[in-house]
């Protein structure tokens, strides 16, 4: 909130300052991830940022999904992956759609969870990615479509892989100024 505070100060808006602060709530599975993420929408509709407002509608969606309140996140994030409808987004909906998919299976609504599979399949089969190739093994086991044990560790060893690559770039490494860094004499 400090942050959020500092940019009001300064005249800058605090939408994206919420909307990073929802985000990790909502992974944290934390209610008050819905006031800020409900903060970050309104600002979103008041600006006319789209983006900001679909992922406020995605975030939203997604603690819904986490906290078991199915049909809610089924609700929300069909509508910001459905084309032609008032939340839908282009950029978001390739990141909505697991979630939107996971969602409308846990409310029973598979026919439209295998609609944006096949949406989403598209799209990774387009632009594969490690990440990607695992969300849709994820997605095709949910469905049934595959062997859940062989489509889950798919995913899993698609995302281990991801760690892996990942890891060296995450070390932290003292800067060239620091006193270790410094040849010794």
């Amino acid at each position: 909130m400090e942050g959020c505070r500092l940019l009001l100060d300064v005249g800058h808006g605090s939408g994206w300052h919420l909307m990073n602060m929802a985000v990790v709530e909502a992974i944290q599975r934390r209610e008050e991830a819905r006031s800020h993420a409900e903060e970050a929408l309104c600002i979103g509709q008041r600006t006319g940022s789209t983006f900001l407002i679909a992922c406020a509608e995605r975030t939203l969606g997604f603690l819904d999904l986490t906290l078991g309140r199915a049909e809610q996140a089924a609700d929300r994030l069909l509508s910001l992956t459905t084309p032609g409808s008032a939340a839908f987004n282009n950029f978001m909906t390739p990141e909505a759609a697991p979630n939107a998919i996971e969602a409308s299976i846990r409310a029973g609504r598979n026919q439209a969870a295998a609609e944006r599979l096949e949406t989403f399949r598209t799209w990774v089969v387009a632009a594969p990615t490690p990440g990607r190739l695992a969300l849709l093994a994820q997605c095709e086991a949910l469905l049934g479509i595959r062997d859940q044990d062989e489509a889950f560790g798919e995913a899993l060893a698609a995302a281990q892989a991801l760690s892996r690559r990942a890891r060296p770039a995450m070390i932290v490494r003292p800067a060239a100024g620091n006193r270790e860094n410094r040849p010794r004499p």
